[in-house]
């Protein structure tokens, strides 16, 4: 979404097209999750952040069209989001969170100790 809305902000000439480039894009992307998460696909759900982020987006848009915004209650959200459970059992129920800064840290290395320690491990890094 960020590199999309840095080539569109150069394109578009007012911020309500600005913002349905950008609400289009955040569409496609949270729609493409399932793809690149296999827990996501097995449960028939989409990133809840990612969606969270695009429902923002939208009523950041539907404001700047001069739309007025209800409060709505539903229980189906947009038609393609999925509801469900994760399936499995967590036998951590909590989440832990590290930033590491150092110089030659082996992220394959760290991230294999990490996973015999957890069940939702998330370990990125660079060369730096």
């Amino acid at each position: 979404i960020a590199k999309s809305a840095k080539d569109e902000f150069k394109k578009c000439d007012t911020m309500e097209k600005f913002f349905e480039k950008i609400v289009e894009e955040a569409k496609k992307s949270v729609e493409r999750t399932p793809l690149l998460l296999d827990v996501l696909k097995e449960a028939d759900v989409v990133d809840a952040g990612g969606q969270g982020l695009y429902i923002i987006f939208l009523g950041m848009l539907s404001r700047l069209k001069g739309e007025e915004l209800k409060p709505t209650v539903t229980t189906k959200g947009v038609e393609f989001m999925g509801l469900g459970q994760q399936k499995g059992e967590l036998t951590y129920t909590y989440c832990t969170e590290f930033l590491l800064e150092g110089k030659n840290i082996d992220i394959d290395k760290l991230k294999s100790y990490i996973e015999k320690r957890g069940n939702s491990v998330l370990v990125v890094g660079d060369s730096e």
